[in-house]
């Protein structure tokens, strides 16, 4: 980010093209990833689309934080391990040195990447047989070299870890349920927009956990094994999924992470991966009916992201401008929120004098304003 800021100053455009190109990055790898484990270029471009179109990765995009980097990190990983995983024999030198690379970029990148390295690790051991076990050796070790790669270059990143234990909170059983919900929300948000209501919002709650469990149940048939196909590429994507949504939920669940820490952008390892669920339902049916299928969920997904769209327009138009501020040189700004700040000071002309603390301070020092 600091790059681009060199390269194209500082606006308000700056963070979004940035984060524009990496959703671009981000759709080819996925595409390439989708390509290598259903072998179906129709698929492969179908999933890319759902996740392009969904209003979750369009929202997470719009924040200036490391999440879409993220995304391209998490499909990276899995590519690279859905190519170990179905070719046969050992991974190559070339192969091991990317997973390294990925590793020490994923954890330079956000403390939760770790999370990720483990859940493909487990996923490839779901799918590969006993006597394949041994493969995953040299991988491993070529993560855990990348990873302690990454520690001297950031060295902040165990005080980040220790940070998010900090802001963990005493269990409250009374909260487990409603986080719950919320966690369910936030995952049914990529198919249907919050505008719906909350009982559209709870008909795809029950839709998404029902297919989860159809997914799980015909893992063979989605991955293509009935057409002869290695079905393992389908069922890694299918297990790495379901493990990061655990890895993710549950820590929120009990507390362990803050209660702001469930939206679109904290589950941005998740969306490219859930946009593959659809597309594998899709198999269950004939093959005649499928592109017509996949056209209708696109369809779909183009009207959510335009109502998305649309709703956060509106929501932008109804704010407070400052108007009220007038020609004043000094303004007073009781709060230094991350998100009220930052906006408020960048409407105000550069010459204006600011003081800024939260209210607190403002009236235990009335004596600077």
């Amino acid at each position: 980010l600091h790059a681009w800021c060199l390269l194209l100053g500082v606006t308000l455009w700056t963070g979004l093209t940035l984060n524009i190109l990496m959703s671009l990055v981000t759709a080819a790898c996925l595409l390439g990833l989708a390509r290598t484990v259903l072998g179906n270029r129709v698929e492969a471009a179908a999933v890319t689309l759902v996740w392009f179109l969904a209003s979750c990765t369009i929202e997470t995009s719009l924040h200036a934080r490391p999440y879409d980097l993220l995304a391209l990190w998490s499909v990276l990983l899995l590519w690279i391990a859905a190519k170990m995983v179905i070719q046969p024999g050992r991974p190559g030198i070339r192969q091991l040195m990317l997973l390294a690379i990925v590793a020490a970029a994923g954890v330079l990148t956000h403390y939760q990447f770790p999370l990720v390295l483990v859940s493909c690790l487990l996923a490839a051991l779901a799918v590969m047989g006993r006597s394949e076990v041994g493969r995953l050796l040299a991988p491993g070790i070529s993560a855990v070299v990348g990873v302690a790669l990454s520690l001297p270059l950031n060295p902040y990143l165990l005080g980040a870890i220790g940070r998010q234990q900090d802001s963990a909170r005493t269990l409250d059983a009374g909260q487990m349920l409603p986080r719950f919900f919320t966690t369910l929300e936030t995952l049914a948000g990529f198919f249907i927009h919050e505008s719906a209501g909350k009982y559209a919002i709870y008909l795809f709650m029950v839709l998404v956990a029902g297919a989860f469990f159809l997914a799980v149940r015909r893992r063979d048939t989605i991955g293509g094994a009935a057409e002869g196909k290695d079905s393992r590429g389908a069922n890694l994507v299918l297990f790495f999924l379901i493990l990061m949504i655990a890895a993710i939920s549950l820590p929120y669940i009990l507390h362990i992470t803050p209660a702001h820490a469930m939206g679109p952008r904290y589950l941005s390892i998740v969306w490219p991966f859930l946009a593959f669920l659809p597309v594998l339902l899709v198999r269950l049916r004939p093959r005649a009916s499928r592109t017509l299928l996949l056209g209708l969920l696109s369809a779909w997904l183009v009207l959510n992201a335009t109502v998305f769209l649309g709703v956060r327009a509106y929501r932008e138009a109804k704010r407070p401008t400052l108007d009220m501020v007038g020609p004043s040189r000094v303004v007073l700004l009781d709060n230094v929120a991350r998100g009220i700040l930052p906006g408020v000071v960048w409407q105000l002309p550069d010459d204006t004098i600011i003081l800024a603390a939260d209210q607190p301070y403002l009236l235990e020092h009335p004596g600077p304003w």
